[in-house]
C-alpha cells in the first residue's frame, strides 16, 4: 500500500547524520549542544539537525552537501541564505520549513528521475554539483521531459523542478568543469536553457575549468573544387541567440576548447590555402543584447595545434563573437591562444546564416586582454559606438601555431558591403562603423601591425588616447595604419619598427576622406618613418601637432628620412625632432626630414647628436612643391642641422618662410541640393588671386554632415568653393558665410 504522509515523515526522523558532521555542523555553525531528545545510538536525525541549525548551521551543511563554501558563493561576497537557496526572496523561517518539509532525500540526479513521488513533494538532492532542493509537478507530456538542469522527468509522469533556481550553473546541466572531462553537452544544454528563457544569470563555478573536448571539421564550402564528396563531423558552435538580458558571472573560471589536432590542407581559393578543421569558437552571440561578461578567461589552446604548411587562410575560431548585437558590457576577460581572433565584432550574417546589414552596436570593455591570438585581437568588423578601456591587444602570432595575415592587435575593417557598387548591398551611413575608443590600452610585440585603422570612406571617428603601440620584436611593414576619417591619436607612446603612415594610398584602402590628428604623442624609433604617403590626394587632410619624435639612427647601415610629410592640406606645428646618429656618421649631407608640399610648417624644433664634417638638414621643397608658409623652425645643433637643403640657412639656423602678403576675401554663396556624389561648384571673388596661390575657406557655422569641401584658384581673382555630397542620397547644403584666405606662392 502507498505510504501517507504520517508514516513517510516517520521514515525521515530515521535519517541520521553521523556524530562527525554533528561535530563539524556544531563547530562551525553554533557552539550549544544539539539536542539529545532525537539522537539514536549517538545519530541525530536530518529533521531535528536542521531545526536546531539555523541559518547559520544550514550554510555549513550545503558547504558539506553541495561542496560550497557558507559565506561565500562563486568568488563573490554574499548572505549565507544565497550561498544555500539562491536570490529568491523569502523569509528565513520559510526556507528552514521548506528543508524541514523536504521528506525525500536521494544521492543524485539518476535517483530523483527514478524516484516515486506525490505531486507538490519537496525532495532534496545530494550529488555534490547537480544537487539542491526539487519539487515535484504534474505537467502535460511536452513538458514532462525536462531540460536537464533546471527540469527532470519524473517517474510516472510530471517532472521535477528546481527550486531557487533564479540563476543557471552548467553543472546543473552536466559540466564538470575539471579540464579533463568534456563538458560540450552540458554547456550545451546551458546555451540552449538561456535561448528558451530569453536570458537569465550564469554562474560559472570559482575557477573551474569548463573544456570543450571537440573540434570541428566543417561541411564542404561550394569553393571547393578538389573534394567532390566532403562531409563534417557535425560538431558546431553553440551559440547564444536571440538573448535580451544575460549576465555570466565568471568568478575567475575558464572555458578551454580542444586545441590538440591537426588542420589539413583541403582546398584553395583566392591565394590562400584552406583547412575543414578548426577549433571551436567558445561564446558566441547572434542577435543578442544587453550582456555582461565578467572575470573570465577563454583559453583556444592554438600551441596544441598543428597544420600543413599550405594552411593559410585563417579558420573561423575566436574567443568571443558578436553578431549583430548591442550593449554588451566585458570585464576582466582574457581570450587568447585562439586560432583566430580573441574577440570577433560584427558580421552581417547571423547564426542561422541569414544576412542582414545590422552592426554590432555600443559595446564596452574594460580590463580585457586579447593576446596570443592567431589573426588578430580583435577585429572589428561592423560596430557602431564602441569603447575599449585599460584592454591588452598583444603577442598576436606569438604562440607557437604562429600566426595569419594580418597578425594584427586590432584591425578595424569594415566589411565590403560599405563600399558595394550595387545599392541593395549598400550599407546606410548610420551603420557604418565609427566612433570607436581605445582608451589606455595597449598594442604590444604583435607580429604584423599595432593597430590597422583604415578605409576612410567605410570607417570614421576612431579615437587612440594614452595608448601604448610597441612594435619591437616584430618586423611588420609598418607599426600602424591611422588613416579612417576622423582618427585621433592623442597621448601615446609609440615604438616603431616599421613606418608609421598617417594616411594611405586611396586605391590600396585609404580612402577619399582622410582625416588624422596626431597630437601629444611620444614617437621612438630606431627603423621607421612618420609619413603621409600620398601628397597629391586632394582629399588628404593630417595635422602633427606638439609631438616629441626621438630617431636613434645609430645602428641604421642605410640612412633614410624619419620624417616625410606631403600633402597640400597637412600641417606639421610645434613638434620637437631629435635625430640621434654617431659621429661622422653621415657624409656630406642628409635629408631627414622631408617637408613638401604641406600647408603649414610652424614652431618645430630640430637637434641632433651628428658631430664631423657632415651635415643633415629639412627639406621644404622647391617649386612648385614648396611648403609656402613656414615660420620659426629652430635648428638647435649647429651647422649640423641644415634649415633647408634646396636654400641657404640662416646664421642663426632659425628659417623663416612667410608670404609677403596674404588676401582676404567674404562672401554667402548658396550650394542648395546637390545629388548622391555629386559637387556644386560656386565662387567667391579674392582681389590678387592667381592660379597657384593655396586658398583655405572657411564658413562660420559647423558645416553640414556628410560633405567635403575643397577651395582653390580656378581663375584670377576668382576662388571656387566646392562642395560634394559624399552620402548615398541627395541632400541640400545649408546656406552659411564664407571667408577665404589666399597664401600666395613665391616663385
Amino acid at each position: 500500500m502507498p505510504e501517507n504522509n504520517d508514516q513517510k515523515h516517520a521514515k525521515e526522523e530515521e535519517q541520521t547524520y553521523s556524530p562527525e558532521l554533528q561535530k563539524k555542523l556544531q563547530k562551525d555553525g553554533q557552539q550549544e549542544t544539539l539536542p539529545t531528545d532525537s539522537r539514536i545510538g549517538g545519530m541525530i536525525s536530518r529533521r531535528t539537525l536542521i531545526s536546531s541549525l539555523g541559518a547559520a548551521g544550514l550554510a555549513i551543511a550545503a558547504e558539506s552537501l553541495l561542496g560550497k563554501p557558507a559565506g561565500i558563493a562563486y568568488g563573490h561576497s554574499t548572505s549565507v541564505t544565497k550561498a544555500v537557496y539562491g536570490d529568491e526572496p523569502q523569509s528565513e523561517l520559510g526556507k528552514l520549513e521548506l528543508a524541514s518539509a523536504a521528506s525525500l532525500e536521494v544521492e543524485d540526479i539518476d535517483a530523483l528521475m527514478a524516484l516515486a513521488a506525490d505531486d507538490c513533494e519537496v525532495a532534496f538532492v545530494c550529488e555534490r554539483l547537480r544537487g539542491g532542493f526539487f519539487v515535484k509537478e504534474s505537467l502535460s507530456s511536452d513538458l514532462a521531459s525536462g531540460d536537464g538542469g533546471i527540469t527532470f522527468a519524473a517517474l510516472g509522469g510530471g517532472r521535477w523542478r528546481r527550486l531557487y533556481a533564479d540563476h543557471v550553473r552548467p553543472e546543473w546541466f552536466g559540466c564538470i568543469g575539471d579540464g579533463v572531462n568534456d563538458d560540450y553537452e552540458g554547456w550545451d544544454k546551458t546555451v540552449k536553457y538561456i535561448n528558451t528563457a530569453g536570458g537569465g544569470v550564469i554562474e560559472l563555478r570559482k575557477d573551474a575549468n569548463y573544456f570543450l573536448n571537440r573540434y570541428a571539421i566543417e561541411d564542404k564550402n561550394p569553393l571547393d573544387s578538389l573534394n567532390p564528396v566532403w562531409s563534417g563531423n557535425g560538431v558546431k558552435d553553440i551559440w547564444f541567440k536571440n538573448v535580451h538580458g544575460l549576465v555570466i558571472h565568471g568568478n575567475h573560471a575558464k572555458f578551454s576548447v580542444k586545441g590538440s589536432f591537426h588542420r589539413r590542407y583541403h582546398y584553395s581559393y583566392g591565394g590562400y590555402g584552406y583547412s575543414y578543421d578548426r577549433a571551436l569558437t567558445v561564446l558566441s552571440f547572434s542577435r543578442c543584447s544587453h550582456v555582461t561578461i565578467h572575470d573570465l578567461e577563454l583559453d583556444g589552446n592554438s600551441s596544441l595545434t598543428t597544420r600543413d604548411v599550405t594552411v593559410t587562410a585563417e579558420p573561423g575560431s575566436n574567443g568571443l563573437r558578436t553578431v549583430m548585437c548591442e550593449n554588451f558590457s566585458i570585464y576582466n576577460l582574457n581570450a587568447h591562444h585562439h586560432l583566430m581572433d580573441g574577440w570577433f565584432l560584427g558580421f552581417f550574417y547571423d547564426s542561422e546564416g541569414v544576412l542582414e546589414k545590422l552592426p554590432d552596436r555600443n559595446h564596452v570593455a574594460i580590463n580585457c586582454k586579447f593576446t596570443f591570438n592567431g589573426r588578430q585581437g580583435a577585429s572589428i568588423m561592423q560596430m557602431v559606438n564602441g569603447i575599449f578601456i585599460n584592454c591588452d591587444f598583444s603577442d598576436t602570432g606569438k604562440a607557437a601555431y604562429g600566426s595569419h595575415a594580418p597578425g594584427a592587435g586590432v584591425d578595424i575593417e569594415p566589411e565590403w558591403y560599405q563600399y558595394a557598387t550595387i545599392t541593395e548591398l549598400q550599407v546606410p551611413e548610420k551603420d557604418q562603423t565609427q566612433q570607436i575608443t581605445f582608451l589606455r590600452c595597449r598594442f604590444e610585440r604583435n607580429v604584423g601591425l599595432s593597430a590597422i585603422a583604415a578605409f576612410s570612406d567605410r570607417s570614421r571617428d576612431i579615437t587612440f588616447r594614452d595608448c601604448v603601440f610597441d612594435a619591437r620584436g616584430s618586423s611588420p611593414t609598418y607599426t600602424a595604419i591611422f588613416s579612417a576619417e576622423n582618427t585621433l591619436v592623442e597621448g601615446c607612446t609609440l615604438y616603431l619598427n616599421g613606418s608609421l603612415p598617417l594616411s594611405y594610398t586611396p586605391s590600396a584602402g585609404g580612402g577619399a576622406h582622410q582625416r588624422t590628428t596626431f597630437i601629444h604623442n611620444k614617437v621612438h624609433a630606431k627603423d621607421g618613418v612618420v609619413l603621409s604617403i600620398d601628397g597629391s590626394d586632394p582629399n588628404q587632410y593630417v595635422w602633427i601637432d606638439h609631438n616629441d619624435f626621438e630617431f636613434d639612427f645609430t645602428g641604421r647601415a642605410l640612412l633614410g628620412e624619419a620624417i616625410w610629410l606631403s600633402g597640400a592640406f597637412n600641417k606639421f606645428t610645434n613638434n620637437k625632432v631629435h635625430v640621434k646618429l654617431n659621429a661622422g656618421q653621415v657624409s656630406g649631407n642628409l635629408i631627414v626630414n622631408r617637408l613638401i608640399q604641406t600647408a603649414l610648417c610652424e614652431n618645430n624644433e630640430y637637434t641632433t647628436t651628428l658631430t664631423g664634417s657632415g651635415t643633415i638638414s629639412n627639406a621644404y621643397g622647391d617649386a612648385p612643391n614648396r611648403t609656402p608658409y613656414i615660420r620659426n623652425e629652430r635648428f638647435m645643433s649647429g651647422a649640423r642641422f641644415q634649415a633647408d637643403y634646396f636654400t641657404s640657412y640662416t646664421s642663426n639656423n632659425i628659417y623663416t618662410r612667410i608670404p609677403e602678403s596674404m588676401l582676404y576675401g567674404f562672401g554667402v554663396p548658396s550650394f542648395g541640393s546637390i545629388a548622391a556624389g555629386g559637387s556644386v561648384d560656386k565662387t567667391i571673388t579674392v582681389s590678387g588671386a592667381k592660379i597657384g596661390d593655396i586658398s583655405v575657406a572657411t564658413p562660420n557655422v559647423i558645416p553640414d554632415y556628410g560633405f567635403s569641401i575643397y577651395s582653390f584658384v580656378s581663375a584670377a581673382n576668382t576662388i571656387t568653393i566646392r562642395i560634394t555630397n559624399c552620402m548615398s542620397a541627395a541632400a541640400s547644403f545649408s546656406d552659411r558665410s564664407w571667408y577665404v584666405t589666399v597664401i600666395p606662392r613665391n616663385e
